[in-house]
């Protein structure tokens, strides 16, 4: 007979501080960085939900067992189920991101054919690289342009499954996104960059007071690489045009990381994978 093992986890104590919720863009290696954050709390501490529409149909009161919560969120949704949360997110090199969230999309119908599948995927598969950086299409357009500055300023992600990947709102110029992304700083503890992955969830752990040693493990890969496919000069002029606002705050992020860690001869710096 085998005897059944004791959750050993049960013996930790529960995170005693305000919940914390990790809001996520798609493609910045958000899933890893989670894994990271998730090392400090219970198994059943952890949010199981992952989108707005999900927690869109939720109450403060049906979570608040929670200390974790993560998902691609938007701000208004995490300020009405968790409005006591601090904030986190991790950004990435805008075109790198853009680029790598077209192939993961496009590639989603083929991999997972009986999926429901978001409208962007099903859009995706009509359209080449250079169209999609071109689009004009409002579906396109709210999966793409400045996403990352977009989800800091307060835009939200759709309530509905095949619109989960669409961010809604602040969607005028690009001068008003920048102005209201810098001042949606100030409602996040930590807003941390691919490209500083560790020093990113050294300060979450840091500036959250969170239990134990981070978990550092970068397991978040496109299967489709976009190395010779299709990424000309042309698509890359593009994508900067699409990303322009989106680069503006990447910089910002990284220049408040550099004062929110301290200096450690450079390790820890490097893009991880």
């Amino acid at each position: 007979m085998v005897r059944p093992r004791f959750p050993w986890w049960k013996l930790r104590p529960r995170f005693d501080g305000r919940p914390v919720f990790l809001l996520r863009s798609h493609k910045t290696a958000g899933q890893s960085f989670s894994l990271g954050l998730r090392a400090a709390f219970r198994p059943d501490e952890i949010s199981p939900y992952y989108f707005t529409w999900q927690y869109g149909k939720l109450s403060p009161d049906d979570l608040s067992q929670y200390g974790y919560l993560s998902g691609h969120v938007g701000r208004p949704t995490a300020a009405r189920v968790s409005p006591d949360a601090r904030l986190l997110t991790i950004l990435r090199n805008p075109v790198d991101r853009l680029i790598s969230s077209y192939f993961f999309w496009r590639s989603q119908v083929t991999r997972f054919p009986d999926t429901d599948h978001h409208e962007v995927a099903l859009r995706l598969q009509s359209l080449t690289l250079l169209d999609f950086v071109k689009s004009d299409d409002p579906v396109i357009r709210r999966a793409a342009w400045n996403v990352q500055a977009r989800l800091l300023a307060g835009a939200d992600y759709g309530l509905e499954p095949a619109k989960r990947t669409q961010l809604f709102g602040f969607e005028e110029d690009v001068d008003s996104v920048i102005g209201r992304a810098m001042e949606g700083f100030e409602d996040f503890a930590v807003v941390g960059t691919v490209d500083r992955f560790q020093d990113s969830l050294r300060a979450a752990f840091q500036v959250l007071d969170l239990p134990g040693e981070p978990k550092f493990e970068f397991n978040n890969r496109t299967p489709s690489k976009f190395k010779d496919q299709g990424v000309t000069d042309e698509v890359l002029d593009y994508a900067r045009q699409m990303t322009e606002a989106d680069q503006i705050v990447y910089d910002a992020a990284n220049a408040r990381l550099s004062e929110l860690t301290s200096t450690d001869g450079g390790q820890g710096r490097n893009r991880p994978g």
